[in-house]
């Protein structure tokens, strides 16, 4: 196929069911749960129907992906059981969206399951929990499903959610291999990512095969035209993008629904991004050093200096970083705040230097999943705690932490994605601020720098195929 046909073919795709079925489909869905669901959201519900339950809801963070993929699943109820799998930290989350919804939604009761699951849904944490036993949903991480995909499989699910479906993308990984198969012998499948393509077009081919096969054609045939690929000197080189605005056209045609805050800003507060410039020679200095690394050989993108150089900027702005922190939460009003970083050791200067500020909680790699949710509900519900020091690997997923305003970012992260994700633990429906304030602290002159131009380049990217 040539390249320039990939879109053509795929824009020719025709829903299955249709609108026509995929309203009565939805009219099956209990009405406290249409109730529960605001008009963008019945859209979303609406639209996955009609195209046979099989849908990648890509909407932005905050947005209520959960409940619309639930919804969907409920409205394929007689073809139960339910396989929910997610990253094993939002396993709780959903068992919990679970259990809320259930009873309210469900006239007969789900067939019995384990008797540590009263409600008819198990979470699998282990190798020796059964999948038998008649539940009506399962819960399990995406690390264990590997582990038991012939047992998964062997289980006969009708319908299925895969929550941060961008875990899948690379199509070689164990994981891909292992659960690709199983997911896409499920009838009903509903893929669930605000980012199903973190940083490149190429990244969301697996999944939109995945919902579809074949109306792509090839991967190459693909990548040529949404990924600007070529034989590099190094071997395929898919990392660019290309045509992206048709790609976006295509994907919102034939298999994803993908709202923006914007879109829905009637519904959601304002958030405003600054950036804020920080002078710390040392971080300047580090940077200096890998620049001297650079110019003395070849290029590398995370070299030993340059890992060096991003550790001692988080530690030479640290101090300013927590001076502006605490700047903040002595303005009037009272806001509560989210302060972001990478380096335990940095987290670990901020704590010292702001724990005279005010109440705080802090959720890092060091704390067990159980405490994490303890540390969350503290934060939403103590007006005396005002402060979250967070690790933006373990806390830009999966947390609900909108009684905050503030979010500061003192360190930033490579992938732009996860700066996203952590935004919006504020910023979501339930924010009930006026506005959800985020500030980047920037040193000047240091990988900082270099960071945030790299960031911004894949956001901008990222942007432009999911919103087009």
């Amino acid at each position: 196929m040539a390249a320039s046909d990939v879109g053509q073919r795929a824009l020719e795709y025709s829903a299955p069911e249709g609108e026509a079925a995929g309203q009565a489909r939805y009219e099956r869905l209990p009405s406290p749960m249409r109730e529960a669901l605001l008009p963008f959201q019945r859209e979303g519900v609406r639209f996955a129907l009609s195209h046979g339950g099989r849908v990648l809801l890509a909407d932005e963070m905050g947005l209520g992906k959960s409940v619309q993929a639930l919804s969907v699943a409920l409205c394929y109820r007689d073809e139960w059981p339910l396989l929910v799998v997610c990253p094993k930290s939002l396993c709780g989350n959903w068992l919990a969206e679970l259990r809320r919804w259930l009873p309210l939604v469900c006239s007969a009761p789900l067939a019995p399951a384990a008797a540590s699951a009263p409600g008819g849904e198990a979470l699998v944490e282990s190798g020796k929990d059964s999948l038998s036993g008649g539940c009506g949903v399962v819960v399990i991480s995406y690390d264990l499903a590997v582990r038991r995909a012939a047992e998964l499989r062997a289980a006969g699910f009708g319908v299925a959610i895969a929550d941060e479906s961008h875990a899948l993308k690379e199509p070689e990984s164990q994981r891909s291999k292992a659960l690709l198969p199983l997911l896409g012998g499920v009838r009903r499948l509903v893929l669930v990512s605000g980012t199903p393509s973190p940083s490149r077009p190429a990244e969301i081919f697996t999944q939109a095969k995945l919902l579809r096969p074949g109306i792509f054609g090839r991967r190459q045939d693909f990548e040529r035209r949404y990924a600007a690929a070529h034989q590099g000197r190094f071997g395929w080189d898919a990392k660019g993008a290309s045509h992206v605005k048709e790609l976006h056209a295509v994907l919102t045609h034939a298999l994803m629904v993908r709202r923006t805050k914007a879109e829905v800003q009637s519904q959601l507060p304002p958030k405003v991004r600054e950036v804020l410039l920080i002078d710390a020679p040392e971080a300047a200095r580090a940077w200096a050093r890998v620049e001297a690394e650079r110019a003395a050989g070849p290029a590398k993108e995370h070299s030993a200096e340059m890992t060096l150089a991003y550790m001692e900027t988080g530690r030479a702005k640290a101090a300013a970083v927590a001076d502006h922190v605490a700047r903040l939460l002595a303005a009037p009003g009272r806001r509560k705040l989210l302060l972001f970083g990478h380096h335990k050791a940095v987290l670990d200067l901020w704590e010292e230097r702001l724990r005279g500020v005010c109440s705080h909680v802090r959720i890092d790699g060091e704390v067990p999943h159980e405490a994490r949710d303890y540390r969350v509900a503290t934060f939403q519900g103590d007006p005396a705690v005002r402060l979250a020091i967070l690790s933006i690997r373990v806390a830009s997923h999966g947390f609900t932490l909108t009684a905050a305003s503030v979010v500061v970012f003192g360190e930033l992260a490579w992938n732009a994605s996860d700066l996203a994700q952590a935004e919006d633990r504020a910023h979501r429906i339930s924010q009930l601020a006026e506005r959800v304030q985020v500030f980047y602290c920037i040193a000047r002159g240091s990988v900082d720098e270099v960071m945030w131009r790299l960031v911004e380049k894949k956001l901008q990217v990222t942007s432009s195929l999911m919103s087009g």
